[in-house]
């Protein structure tokens, strides 16, 4: 199955982020294709370089980086939602800026999409 996952609530503040990532490292073992992950509205800043040194004791924007590395799966910076909270640039190495378009042109290549918030 291929799928697409959006996730939309801040690192900071939910397991949003944390849940989309262990669903996503279970669904590529179980040989299930993440045909790429859309971050947006308050899920934005993980891609912020500034993430990278949060004081957290699970880095997950450096977890999200390996595992799309590894996997080769696209990680979707919203430029919407970036310019709306200044996170456009500087972003971490791995995220890419897109828009709403590419989360469509996702989904349509997907079986589903998973929304995190």
């Amino acid at each position: 199955m291929k799928f697409v996952l959006h996730v939309l609530s801040s690192p900071n503040t939910t397991h949003a982020v944390q849940t989309a990532l262990r669903f996503a490292e279970a669904a590529v073992r179980q040989q299930h294709q993440i045909i790429g992950v859309f971050f947006s509205n308050e899920a934005v800043a993980l891609a912020h370089v500034l993430a990278e040194s949060l004081p957290e004791d699970d880095p997950i924007a450096q977890r999200w980086v390996a595992f799309s590395q590894h996997h080769k799966i696209a990680l979707w910076c919203c430029v919407t939602a970036g310019m709306r909270r200044g996170v456009v640039q500087p972003i971490l190495a791995g995220f890419e800026i897109a828009g709403l378009g590419q989360l469509i042109s996702d989904t349509i290549e997907s079986d589903r999409l998973l929304t995190f918030h």
